[in-house]
């Protein structure tokens, strides 16, 4: 394998991880002497990166449609986001990798 589809599998697995334990801490939630507690949201990729001061950028895009799609992306949850990013990876090496 190479360094290209190793990082793409390691972002992949990363993002897998961070579901299982979202799904983890919903299970615990739900079971147990405190059951029925509610369980935080998602961490979002903006959550992720700092907050919402560090996106202010978005407002001075010129384009509406544009704002709408880096806003809509930015406020997906972050294991949707790793894991698109490391199967993104693993495609375009598959299709570009020299044999």
């Amino acid at each position: 394998m190479t360094k290209t589809s190793w990082a793409g599998l390691i972002i992949l697995l990363s993002g897998v991880v961070l579901y299982g334990f979202k799904m983890i801490e919903r299970m615990m939630a739900h079971s147990g002497p405190g059951a029925g507690t509610k369980v935080s949201g998602h961490i979002s990729f903006m959550d992720a990166l700092g907050g919402p001061g560090s996106f202010e950028w978005i407002s001075s895009l010129p384009a509406g449609f544009m704002q709408k799609w880096v806003d809509s992306f930015i406020h997906l949850p972050l294991f949707l986001v790793l894991i698109g990013l490391g199967a993104l990876i693993m495609i375009i090496n598959g299709i570009f990798a020299k044999k």
